[in-house]
């Protein structure tokens, strides 16, 4: 088993064969996991990185649930 630290640049795995990874990488596979969007390329490798990134996804669903009801009740308290 593989207890790598989420934050540790092996955590993530990307198909070519990086080291290292960029912020912009980082931000990007953030992105795609709070928008649910999961594009595949870039994959959490150890179990804590999964968690957090299960995690993230649930928050980035929270998030947009709770967005579009205050605005829907926003627009339902200015139609009145």
């Amino acid at each position: 088993m593989d207890c790598r630290a989420p934050w540790d640049s092996g955590a993530l795995s990307l198909p070519s064969v990086v080291s290292d990874y960029a912020s912009v990488d980082l931000i990007y596979f953030s992105f795609a996991t709070l928008t649910t969007l999961g594009f595949g390329d870039i994959a959490p490798v150890s179990p804590p990185a999964r968690i957090l990134s299960v995690a993230e996804a649930g928050v980035g669903v929270l998030y947009t649930t709770i967005l579009v009801a205050r605005l829907v009740a926003l627009y339902g308290a200015r139609t009145r």
